[in-house]
């Protein structure tokens, strides 16, 4: 199947997922080149993953620390998935219904 052949919805799904999902990957590695959580550089990486996770923080309490960030990661990652389905749901709506009143008028 063609990128144009594809639903808005499925396309702005694909889009955030791998945006969200390049920022997962610079986490990562933000965390495993001794740069830590702890220093300021990582922030502008972070927060595009934080951002979505802060409305179910109560949900990781009971996940052990070591497995937490990862749960996060993949979490945000899904989490702007689905931001990215409707904003795409949306944006076809708002297109088709632009092409239904041409269909009328003519």
């Amino acid at each position: 199947m063609a990128w144009k052949d594809l639903s808005y919805w499925v396309r702005g799904g694909l889009v955030f997922f791998s945006i969200s999902l390049f920022f997962c990957i610079i986490s990562i590695f933000c965390m495993y080149n001794n740069i830590g959580f702890g220093r300021l550089d990582c922030l502008p990486v972070l927060i595009p993953l934080v951002i979505v996770t802060i409305p179910f923080s109560s949900l990781f309490s009971s996940i052990p620390e070591s497995f937490s960030i990862y749960f996060i990661q993949i979490f945000a990652c899904l989490i702007w998935a689905v931001i990215g389905m409707l904003i795409g749901w949306i944006y076809g709506r708002i297109k088709n219904r632009s092409k239904d009143s041409k269909k009328v008028k003519k």
